[in-house]
């Protein structure tokens, strides 16, 4: 019996340095974008997850770091 499960792969474009079509300077309005489009969803998860009642009285800070492990070569 075969398996009609097959994963589908897109193709990947990963942007680099300089000015050329998969630069950075190009495409870093797609981050942009996503990452505008994706807020709400995220202070909707985090309020969630966090009794923000509870910070909003007090000097609380929460911290999110992005080390940005996508940049370190492998």
């Amino acid at each position: 019996m075969s398996n009609n499960n097959t994963a589908t792969m897109q193709q990947s474009f990963p942007m680099n340095g300089g000015d050329g079509p998969h630069s950075y300077l190009n495409n870093s309005h797609l981050q942009r974008q996503a990452t505008n489009a994706s807020r709400i969803t995220i202070e909707e998860a985090i309020a969630k997850k966090l009794d923000v009642k509870c910070f909003s009285s007090t000097r609380f800070v929460l911290q999110i770091w992005d080390v940005q492990l996508g940049q370190i070569p492998s």
